[in-house]
């Protein structure tokens, strides 16, 4: 019996009007920075390529430092480095309520959390957006074994990816 409905399943044929076909909408490809966002936001990390790759041959130009090579040998040196903003938290700071944020910067080598005080924050307030590519300078701490970036000055490298 097993065998006889096994045998009816493979070898049944379907009549093309039998078949139901599913209708899907027209719809334009993604753009590159589209696939990557929702790479990045459904897996967790990009798939096709970091969104930095197109810019590697400019990055190697500059005068950077790649993240993973920051160590707590580097504690107290003037920096500088590139990458694309991955988070952002913004807080207002109990003497003077003013905004600063705490953003996490990502380049092909690793993460780095980077510390972005008022007077900074005020004049750079665009360019702390999750997909933007950056470059800042500052100077590197350490605090509870963590090694961050007290942010001096910071620039677009190239426009908003999303």
């Amino acid at each position: 019996m097993h065998q006889a409905v096994q045998t009816y399943l493979i070898c049944q044929d379907y009549e093309e009007d039998n078949i139901h076909k599913d209708i899907l909408p027209e719809v334009s490809p993604l753009s590159q920075s589209e696939l990557l966002a929702y790479e990045k936001e459904l897996l967790g990390f990009y798939l096709t390529m970091h969104p930095l790759e197109p810019h590697r041959k400019l990055l190697s130009q500059l005068s950077l430092t790649p993240i993973n090579e920051i160590t707590s040998i580097r504690v107290g040196d003037r920096l500088s480095v590139a990458g694309i903003v991955v988070g952002v938290k913004k807080i207002t700071t109990k003497a003077g309520n003013h905004e600063m944020a705490f953003v996490k910067l990502e380049d092909l080598t690793g993460t780095l959390e980077v510390v972005v005080f008022p007077k900074i924050y005020i004049r750079t307030i665009e360019y702390w957006r999750t997909d933007q590519i950056i470059t800042v300078s500052g100077k590197i701490d350490e605090k509870d074994d963590r090694l961050t970036m007290l942010v001096d000055d910071a620039n677009i490298l190239v426009q908003t990816l999303a």
